[in-house]
């Protein structure tokens, strides 16, 4: 069923809803920068292909230098100087804006120079003028915060190629902490930095304390009269993935870094810094009347001290808006509590002040606690860049409640995970600030209970009824998401969360509980409507049970020194799953099995049951303990391989009847086309033709039916009932819109573009202005290689579709043919404006540059992006999506492989071109990749394999008349001979393709997708489709020798075979070409495979 159980990683759904609301958990967290630069730069993804060559890199760092001087009296300054080659048009998107952040009331800016130094020594200057202050988005949206600005500056003529340097100088000349200091910094290791020094120039007499971590020892230490310099230099030549840092840290269960690589710091005791807040918010925290008549008027009625202190919580978290600065970020000193009650909004500090001040005049003794939301206290180096956040806690009698009103909708006492039995300052009034340890758990048991209850029809439809309750941790972030985007969002939202939970389809009767509303669990609800809801398959369909938040994070497998316990969530708590469906009573259930599974630590079970034709599922899901002891790892991996188990389970459903999907007789006809169109989404295509079929005979003449059966059958490989269907549409509407497109799209697949060009051509008479026929037109043309006539067929494409990439693109190829060169230029550059991101369209603008000589180096640039961005896509595609995507996106490889060695070729690297374009050659043996072998056999004076390259060209898919000339000459061979050549190329390609396989008792057909990391050997199969019994030929694929070779580097491809197998024979393995999509190909036997040649 579409109901499926989608896995989760983390404790709750949340996290996984966040795509459509982008939530930020609402408390100061202090952003870290791209890199130590100071202005805020929008980084592209770095290359790690290949850390030694830095060309591959959007900018490069070749100098970055921080000095920092500090006074006794905590004053000081800090100069930032920066060298930076931009690489490509990403580098000059991230540096062309810089902008400098600071505190107007205690620093002074000042960019000394901004400067960009051409290729050919040329500097341009940015004038001192173009300099802008500004207020920074804080102060846009709570104006009280008019210290913290910004200064942005766009630096003139930036480029590909330049360097840009600049200086900026910041002074503090009102110290936050007068008398002290403190800094921290963290080395870059995401970025490649040829050189990086940093300065610490602190007076002797301050007594500075300095803490490395191991392996950032200063360089240098020296003394100059009265003052001590501490230096390092250092770089970074080597970028390690960050997906495989994760892997590599998640196998070891090490935690992230916890703090700066260096830190500097004046204070001797973390008593001395809590004195040092305490003085700050003494007089800001006084209550004043009105705090005391709202103190009062708040409490009035109540008699606990929980009930109080409670209320007054909840009319600053829900009642005051949060504004999004970080404690140290504008100013430690919190705002008085009368001017942020007065404004209705505060940062952190600002909250918990005016909480801790109605606190104060109900009676009770509050303290602020410092804390941070990542990095841990260290309880030998006391320094204020410990926090970046503000709570509170309170005592009454033998109670202790700790709040963080900054999240504006946590329910009353609870605090976030990550700030959960952590190390804070807490900072009383009156009294000893001291270092305390916040609670682990949060004051009640965390509960999610999700219920979906309804039935499904016979045609798979299924109407059902979503709730979840939630109680917690995820009870926080659903609140907030909820609350931020508002009621006007709330059905897209509960969309998304349908989704993930494996209900997806339309939403409708959306009800969700006040966010704002703490004291109560919050609850949600909906209808979804799920099409095609059973995913069949013949007789047999599979119904899943989602299970919500029930997620179990993987143990680390190679433990060592450095391992954390494992974290099991963020509390124990309780979830529970119960679905409850009504199935039509002509089908027979298969239940999944019951399990139950115990640990003292979690606790799991499942029971499903059948009541006549209703299914009812239930799943739970107990945790008892925050982490799971690492001694404990080996017994916790049964435990999580058993639950997940269970997750995989699902309902098996068997149809009684022959039947459409179970369709009943007197079906409507827009019932089955819905039901199609729900299948075909779940690619499901077979069963999605039966339903068309059986539409299109109670409604023959519906208006896109036919069109919809022949798209179908395209998709599911059978191209010539594609065909059928598309002519069928045209006798029902010769006027059809999309048939003659469609019939135009499957013709150019089987490379037959006369057939192509009169469709698209037949498509323009109906309708002039039709949004593909003349693209398509033009893009036959090409083909075609006549340019001439593709261009005004373009020209007009791209005044009907402006925003199209592929249309100009190709009239730039047109202009580029035509002699047209700077019309060519413009063309493409428009054409990546329009699709800055997309591998192929740099692949064809590299293709078509390199094919005339124009502009090699930036050829060179596009192809090696498209390689190494399309590697990166099938590089970490899930196995999932691997079977579908995966041929098709190593086709987009294959052709990005062609270009770079072209490119290659044509700047003379004929050894490194040959690499790429063999393994493009295997990939798919097109005509123009064959010409390619050609020649260079030819530059090589070997005449038979450039003949023999020629002859596979001509049996190719675009077989241009050159190849036969070139044939003829190399060959020695008259034209009556020429035809002979092709046939005995066509034999030896079709060779390559099948193979052998040796038969162990298998029959029938099924269609695999194969891995290759390496050549020759794959290193996974997938079974796809087909017959069930030849899964286990899996294991027997992957010990074959496939015609498959990779170039130098790390890939991962993906390709399809066919397996066909018959008693008593070896079976036959088909290897479709990468970009092949039929697959009913008549699979001939082994004993025939050396004279037969399947279909395309």
């Amino acid at each position: 069923m579409r109901i499926s159980s989608v896995r989760l990683f983390g404790i709750t759904l949340l996290s996984s809803i966040l795509s459509v609301a982008s939530f930020a958990l609402a408390q100061d967290q202090k952003p870290a920068p791209p890199a130590p630069t100071g202005p805020n730069v929008t980084p592209p993804k770095v290359d790690r292909s290949d850390d030694a060559d830095y060309a591959k890199q959007a900018y490069v760092y070749e100098k970055f230098e921080d000095k920092w001087r500090f006074e006794t009296d905590g004053t000081g300054q800090e100069t930032t100087t920066l060298r930076v080659k931009i690489q490509s048009d990403a580098g000059v998107k991230a540096w062309g804006q810089l902008v400098f952040g600071y505190n107007s009331d205690s620093d002074e800016m000042q960019i000394a120079y901004a400067r960009v130094r051409k290729p050919d020594g040329k500097v341009i200057d940015t004038p001192p003028d173009s300099v802008r202050d500004m207020t920074s988005s804080v102060e846009r949206e709570a104006p009280v915060y008019t210290d913290y600005r910004e200064k942005h500056l766009t630096v003139s003529s930036l480029q590909v190629g330049d360097i840009l340097e600049y200086q900026r100088i910041r002074k503090i000349t009102k110290p936050a902490t007068p008398n002290e200091f403190f800094t921290e910094h963290t080395f870059m290791k995401n970025y490649i930095i040829l050189d990086e020094q940093i300065e610490f120039d602190v007076p002797v007499k301050a007594n500075a304390k300095l803490k490395s971590l191991p392996g950032f020892e200063p360089t240098s230490t020296r003394t100059e009269g009265d003052r001590t310099i501490y230096s390092w230099k250092r770089s970074n030549l080597k970028v390690e993935d960050e997906e495989e840092k994760q892997k590599r840290e998640k196998k070891k269960g090490k935690k992230p870094q916890e703090f700066a690589d260096v830190q500097l710091t004046t204070f001797n005791s973390w008593e001395q810094i809590g004195k040092w807040y305490q003085d700050l918010q003494r007089d800001r925290v006084a209550p004043t009347p009105e705090i005391k008549a709202k103190a009062a008027e708040l409490t009035k009625g109540l008699t606990t001290d929980e009930d109080k202190i409670a209320a007054l919580y909840r009319y600053v978290a829900t009642g005051y808006r949060y504004v999004s600065l970080s404690l140290g970020v504008g100013r430690f000193q919190p705002r008085a509590a009368s001017v942020t009650m007065q404004d209705k909004y505060g940062d952190c500090k600002d909250k918990a002040t005016l909480l801790s001040s109605l606190l104060i005049a109900s009676g009770y003794k509050p303290a602020n606690v410092l804390i941070h939301t990542f990095v841990k206290l260290q309880d030998d180096f006391p320094t204020p860049a410990s926090f970046n956040h503000v709570i509170t806690e309170v005592k009454a009698g033998d109670k202790e409640f700790w709040m963080d009103s900054t999240t504006e909708v946590a329910p009353f006492r609870l605090l976030t995970w990550n700030i959960r039995k952590k190390k804070a300052l807490l900072v009383p009034v009156d009294g000893q600030p001291h270092v305390v340890e916040t609670p682990a758990d949060p004051p009640f048991t965390s509960l999610e209970t999700i219920n979906v209850a309804g039935k499904i029809n016979e045609l798979g439809t299924a109407d059902l009824h979503l709730q979840i309750i939630s109680r917690g941790d995820s009870e926080l972030q659903l609140r907030s998401v909820f609350r931020n985007y508002g009621q006007a969002n709330y059905q897209k939202l509960m969309e998304n969360i349908s989704r993930v939970l494996g209900v997806p389809g339309d939403v409708s009767d959306v009800k969700v509980s006040d966010p704002a509303d703490t004291v109560k669990p919050f609850s949600m609800e909906c209808n979804v409507k799920v099409q095609n809801a059973i995913e069949w398959k013949d007789k047999t369909g599979t119904l899943g049970v989602p299970f919500g938040s029930m997620n179990l994070s993987e143990e680390p497998s190679d433990p060592g020194p450095d391992t954390e316990p494992l974290p099991l969530g963020g509390s124990p708590g309780e979830y529970r799953v119960i679905m409850k469906v009504d199935l039509p009573e002509k089908y027979t259930l298969r239940l999944p099995a019951s399990m139950s599974v115990k640990r003292d630590y979690s606790e799991y079970s499942s029971n499903y049951t059948q009541d006549k034709s209703t299914f009812v599922a239930e799943r739970y899901l107990h945790i008892m303990q925050r982490e799971v002891p690492i001694k404990r790892f080996g017994d916790y991996h049964a435990y999580r391989l058993a639950v997940n188990s269970d997750h995989g389970q699902a309902l098996t459903l068997t149809r009684t009847d022959a039947s459409v999907a179970g369709a009943e007789k007197d079906a409507k006809a827009d019932d089955l086309f819905d039901a199609a169109q729900a299948a075909v989404r779940a690619e499901n295509y077979q069963n999605a033709i039966e339903l068309l079929q059986r539409a299109l005979v109670l409604e023959p003449e519906h208006k896109y039916g036919w069109d919809a059966l022949a798209e179908t059958y395209y998709n599911a490989g059978d191209l010539n009932k594609a065909i059928e269907y598309y002519k069928k549409q045209l006798e029902v509407n010769p006027y059809d819109d999309l048939a003659n497109t469609g019939l135009a799209q499957v013709y150019m697949t089987q490379y037959k573009y006369d057939d192509a060009l009169a469709a698209f051509k037949k498509q323009a008479e109906i309708n002039p202005l039709d949004k593909t026929a003349h693209l398509g037109i033009g893009q036959v043309d090409i083909i075609r290689e006549d340019y001439k006539a593709a261009v005004p067929e373009l020209e007009r494409a791209v005044s009907i579709l402006p925003q199209s990439s592929v249309a100009r693109y190709m009239l730039g190829n047109a202009y580029l043919n035509t002699g047209q060169t700077e019309k060519a230029i413009t063309a493409f550059e428009e054409s990546v404006k329009l699709d800055a991101n997309n591998p192929m369209t740099w692949n064809d603008i590299a293709y078509a540059l390199a094919d005339k000589d124009v502009k090699l180096d930036k050829a060179e640039q596009y192809a090696q992006s498209s390689v190494s961005t399309t590697q990166s896509y099938l590089r970490n595609l899930p196995a999932e999506q691997a079977l579908k995507a995966g041929p098709q996106m190593t086709a987009s490889l294959a052709a990005a492989w062609d270009t770079l060695g072209w490119v290659y070729y044509k700047q003379g690297k004929q050894k490194e071109a040959e690499e790429f374009i063999h393994a493009a050659f295997d990939q798919d043996p097109h005509s123009e990749v064959a010409e390619h072998l050609a020649i260079f056999a030819e530059k090589r004076n070997d005449k038979k394999a450039a003949a023999e390259y020629y002859a596979m060209a001509l049996a190719g898919d675009r077989p241009a008349p050159r190849y036969r000339e070139k044939l003829i000459t190399l060959a020695s061979i008259k034209d009556a001979d020429v035809e002979a050549k092709i046939k005995e190329a066509k034999v030896k390609l079709d060779a390559e393709r099948f193979l052998k396989l040796n038969n162990a008792g298998w029959t029938g057909k099924a269609e695999f997708v194969l891995t290759f990391t390496a050549s020759k050997q794959a290193s996974d199969a997938q079974w796809k489709s087909g017959a069930d019994s030849l899964k286990p030929a899996a294991k027997a694929l992957m010990a074959m020798s496939y015609p498959i070779t990779l170039p130098s580097g790390e890939y991962r491809i993906f390709r399809r075979v066919l397996v066909s197998c018959e008693a008593g024979k070896d079976c036959s393995v088909l290897l479709y070409g990468a970009e092949d999509r039929e697959s009913t190909v008549d699979v001939p036997t082994a004993a025939s495979m050396s004279d037969t040649k399947p279909a395309n």
